[in-house]
C-alpha cells in the first residue's frame, strides 16, 4: 500500500469561529490524523487564521493566497458558516495584480463578496479558472466537501461587542447581510441537494453494471470508474453550541469590549440520532478521505514481524516531515555504505539535533528501495525498547534463526554476522541509547566487519556516552564515525540562520502558512534555536495558535532551550485542560516511571487519583497525548516520553517525585496482591517488577521492607522474573543496619 496525502481546508469566518477552529485543531485533526497514519494517508490540515504574512496582506494578497490554497487542498473542502458573512474586500485595493493574473476573473467574480463566499464559490459552485505559465487551467469543483451551519440559538446572550464578532450587526448594513447571507446559505443546500440526486442516479447505474455485468472485466471496469469520477460527495449539517460566559476567547483578548469574555462549547448535531460533534466530522471526514483512496481502506491487523515494519515504516515516514537537507549531510553515510570499508559506522548528535530525522530521511531517499535494507528506530515500537527484541525481529526479517537468550544470541554472533554477510544487508538501528545497555551494541566488534556487510548505529552525544565517543574516535580500525552538528553552525557567518529559515519555510509550507521576516527574525535571535528539536516544538505549536496579532510574543514564549519549550506546551495543555488537575497528573506520571506506562494503567491510576469516570479519563488521555505525539515513544504497548528534553521539563514542572511515584507504587501493589494479605498472586511480572523502584522513590521504605520480608513475594516475583532481578531489588533497603530482619 502507498502512501498517499490529503489536505484539507478550512473555511470559514475568522474571529467567529476560533472556538470550531480550535476544537478542530486539537480534537479532531489528530484523532483523524492516527486513523490516517493507520491507512498510509498523509493527512494536513489548513488553518489560515494565521499565515498570510503581514507584507501580503499589505500587498492585497490574502484573497489570492486563499484561491491557491482551496486549488492546493482538491479535491477535499471544509466549511463552517454562522451568523457572521464576514469581510468583504474592496474589488481594487484588496485584491493584486497577482491575483487577477492567476485568476483573470476574480473582479467579477469576487464583486459584492465575502473571502468565505468567495472560497466557497471557487471551491464548490463556480471555481475560476487559473493561468499557470499563461496556459487556462481548470479547477473542478471539489468532490469531497462538508458543509456545517451553526444554529443562532447563543445570539441572544452576546454582549455589543460580542455581537460585532459574531454577527452582522456592525456591518454598514446588517439587514442587507443578514439577507445576502441567508440567500447564500440557500444556494449551497440547493447545490449541495442537486448534486446528492446526480451522485445517487450515478450511483444506480454503477449498481446496475455490477449485477448485470462482470465488473472484473477491463470495459465495464473502466465505465464504473469513470462513473465514479463524476460522482460529488456533498454533505450538510446543522450543528448548536451551548453559550458558557464563563469561557475565554483568548484569541480575543486583545480586544477592547469584552469580546474575550464568553464562548460557544458543547457543540452537538442537530436532527442526528448521534449527536455527537467530534464522532460525526471524524466518521464523515473518514469516508471522504477513503471514497478518494478506496485502495487505502483495507486494514488488516498486523501481528509479529508484520506489525513490527508497520509500526518502524510509520515512524520513518512521519520523520521525513519538515527535514531541510544541508549540503554534505549524506556524505559520510554514502560514502561507507558504497566502499568496501568493513568498520562498524557510528553517527552521533546532541540531544534534539535531528539524528533520527536525518536518518529517516537518508532511508527514504536513498535506501528506500534497497532490497538488503533492515532498519529499526529503537523505543519506538514494540519490539525495539529491548536489545533482545530488536535484534530478533532483525534477524526474523533477515530470515536468521534467532537464538531464544540474549546471552547466546552474542555469543553466537560472529556466525550470525557470517549469516547476515552472506545476505549482502545493510542494517541501520538508531538511537541505541534508548534501550537499557543499549549503548554495549558497539562493544561487540572487535575486529573489522565482514565483506558485504554495513552496520550503522547511533546515539545521542551526552556526558554519559562521552567516554564511549572519544573510544571510538580513537579507534579507527574499527570504527567509522560521524557526528550531526547544529544547524547554522556559524564556521560562515554569511549565511546565518539560513539553515533555520529553510527549516522554518519549508515546515510551515506543508500548512500552507507563511511568517513574516520580523517573525523568523525572532526566532533567529535566540542561539537556542540552533537545534532543530526547539524549532520544530515551536513551529509545531504555533500551527495551533490562533491570533494573528499576538504572534511575535508567542513566539518569544518558548525560551531558548527544548526544555522551556517543552515548558511552555505543557502550560498550553494546561490550559486546555477541562478535568481539573489532569494534565499535570498525566505528564507528571510519565515523568516519574522508568519505562512509561500504558493506556490501561494511565486510565486506572488517573481515575482513581481524580474520582472520574474511565471513559472520560480514556478520552482526556487520547486527547492530549495524540498533541505530543511527535515526542512521545512506544515501548512494548507502554507510553513515554521519546526525549529527555520534555521528560525533563515535566518532572522540573510538575516536582512532586515522592507523590507521583506513590500513586504508581499503590498501583502495583495491588496488582501484585490484589489480596491485600501479602500472598501476591499477581500474575503479570511487571507488577513485580516495578513496585520496588517506586516504593523507593515514594520514601514508602518501610512497606518495601515488609514485602521483602515475605517468602512469598520472594517466591512469585523469582518465578515470574528472575532470582537475579529479585535480589537486585533488595538494594532498595539498607540490610545491614536491620538486627532482626528475618523471612516471615
Amino acid at each position: 500500500m502507498e502512501w498517499k496525502s490529503v489536505t484539507i481546508f478550512i473555511s470559514s469566518t475568522f474571529n467567529d469561529m476560533h472556538a470550531e477552529r480550535d476544537y478542530l485543531v486539537k480534537n479532531v485533526f489528530p484523532e483523524l490524523r492516527e486513523w490516517c497514519e493507520e491507512h498510509k494517508i498523509h493527512l494536513q490540515d489548513i488553518d489560515l487564521r494565521w499565515g498570510v504574512t503581514k507584507e501580503e496582506s499589505k500587498n492585497a494578497h490574502t484573497v489570492g493566497k486563499c484561491l491557491k490554497n482551496i486549488d492546493k487542498s482538491r479535491p477535499f473542502f471544509l466549511c463552517f458558516l454562522g451568523q457572521r458573512r464576514g469581510w468583504v474586500p474592496d474589488n481594487q485595493e484588496d485584491i493584486s495584480e497577482e491575483t487577477v493574473n492567476t485568476y483573470p476573473s476574480i473582479r467579477k467574480k469576487a464583486k459584492n463578496k465575502s473571502v468565505t463566499e468567495i472560497e466557497i464559490e471557487h471551491a464548490l459552485l463556480k471555481p475560476m479558472y487559473r493561468l499557470v505559465k499563461g496556459n487556462e487551467t481548470d479547477c473542478p469543483p471539489v468532490k469531497h466537501a462538508l458543509f456545517f451551519f451553526r444554529e443562532d440559538n447563543y445570539t441572544n446572550k452576546l454582549n455589543d461587542g460580542q455581537k460585532c464578532i459574531y454577527t452582522n450587526k456592525c456591518e454598514k448594513n446588517p439587514e442587507e447581510s443578514d439577507e445576502k447571507l441567508e440567500e447564500f446559505k440557500e444556494t449551497i443546500k440547493r447545490k449541495i441537494k442537486k448534486e446528492q440526486i446526480a451522485t445517487a442516479k450515478i450511483q444506480e447505474k454503477i449498481d446496475i453494471l455490477e449485477e448485470k455485468h462482470n465488473p472484473k472485466t477491463k470495459p465495464v471496469k473502466a465505465r464504473i470508474n469513470e462513473l465514479r469520477k463524476e460522482m460529488k460527495h456533498l454533505t450538510l449539517n446543522s450543528y448548536y453550541g451551548t453559550w458558557d460566559e464563563n469561557l475565554t476567547i483568548s484569541e480575543l483578548a486583545y480586544m477592547e469590549k469584552n469580546e474575550a469574555k464568553g464562548g460557544l462549547k458543547d457543540f452537538k448535531i442537530k436532527n442526528q440520532e448521534n449527536d455527537n460533534f467530534k464522532e460525526l466530522i471524524i466518521k464523515q471526514l473518514q469516508e471522504e478521505i477513503l471514497k478518494a483512496f478506496p485502495e487505502n481502506a483495507e486494514v488488516s491487523e498486523a501481528k509479529g514481524l508484520q506489525k513490527e515494519q508497520e509500526q518502524q515504516d510509520n515512524f520513518r515516514e512521519l520523520n521525513t516531515q519538515g527535514f531541510i537537507e544541508r549540503t554534505g549531510d549524506f556524505d559520510d553515510l554514502n560514502s561507507y555504505i558504497h566502499s568496501d570499508d568493513k568498520r562498524l559506522f557510528i553517527l552521533t548528535a546532541k540531544a534534539g539535533l535531528g539524528k533520527t530525522t536525518l536518518i529517516a530521511n537518508y532511508i527514504t531517499n536513498h535506501l528506500k528501495d534497497n532490497d538488503n535494507l533492515i532498519y529499526r528506530f529503537a523505543g519506538v515500537s514494540d519490539d525495539s525498547s529491548n536489545e533482545y527484541n530488536l535484534w530478533s525481529s532483525i534477524l526474523e526479517e533477515a530470515e536468521i534463526e534467532v537464538p531464544p537468550t540474549m546471552e547466546k544470541l552474542e555469543k553466537n554472533k560472529e556466525e550470525i554476522f557470517n549469516e547476515l554477510a552472506e545476505k549482502n544487508l545493510i542494517i541501520i538501528i538508531d538511537g541505541i541509547n534508548q534501550i537499557t545497555n543499549g549503548l554495549a551494541m558497539t562493544d561487540w566488534i572487535d575486529k573489522p566487519l565482514l565483506p558485504n556487510l554495513k552496520l550503522i548505529l547511533s546515539f545521542k552525544e551526552d556526558e554519559d556516552t562521552k567516554n564511549k565517543i572519544d573510544n571510538i574516535k580513537n579507534n579507527n580500525e574499527y570504527y567509522f564515525s560521524s557526528e550531526i552538528l547544529p544547524l547554522d553552525n556559524d564556521k560562515d557567518k554569511k549565511f546565518k540562520c539560513t539553515d533555520r529559515k529553510k527549516l522554518i519555510n519549508k515546515y510551515l509550507e506543508n500548512y500552507l502558512k507563511a511568517l513574516d521576516e520580523k517573525d523568523i527574525n525572532i526566532i533567529c535571535e535566540s542561539k537556542g534555536t540552533k537545534n532543530p528539536l526547539l524549532l520544530k516544538i515551536l513551529l509545531s505549536e504555533l500551527r495551533l495558535f490562533g491570533v494573528y496579532e499576538e504572534l511575535s510574543k508567542e513566539i518569544k514564549r518558548f525560551g531558548k532551550t527544548p526544555e522551556t519549550a517543552f515548558d511552555h506546551v505543557l502550560e498550553r495543555l494546561e490550559k486546555d485542560d477541562t478535568i481539573n488537575g489532569f494534565v499535570q497528573l498525566l505528564f507528571g506520571l510519565l515523568a516519574n516511571v522508568r519505562v512509561g506506562l500504558s493506556t490501561t494503567e494511565l486510565k486506572e491510576i488517573i481515575s482513581k487519583e481524580l474520582k472520574k469516570d474511565e471513559n472520560l479519563i480514556t478520552d482526556s488521555i487520547n486527547l492530549f497525548l495524540r498533541q505530543v505525539k511527535p515526542f512521545m515513544s512506544r515501548r512494548e504497548g507502554r507510553i513515554d516520553y521519546f526525549y529527555d528534553s520534555i521528560k525533563i521539563a515535566a518532572k522540573k514542572r510538575y516536582e512532586n517525585e515522592e507523590y507521583f511515584n506513590g500513586l504508581v507504587a499503590d498501583y502495583f501493589l495491588l496488582k501484585a496482591d490484589p489480596e491485600k494479605n501479602y500472598t501476591f498472586t499477581g500474575e503479570n511480572s511487571r507488577d513485580f517488577n516495578e513496585l520496588p523502584y517506586h516504593l523507593a522513590h515514594s520514601n514508602k521504605i518501610a512497606t518495601l521492607e515488609d514485602i521483602f520480608g515475605h517468602y512469598t513475594w520472594i517466591k512469585n516475583n523469582s518465578q515470574l522474573n528472575s532470582i537475579f532481578n529479585t535480589i537486585i531489588d533488595y538494594k532498595y533497603i539498607n540490610i545491614e543496619n536491620k538486627e532482626n530482619y528475618h523471612l516471615n
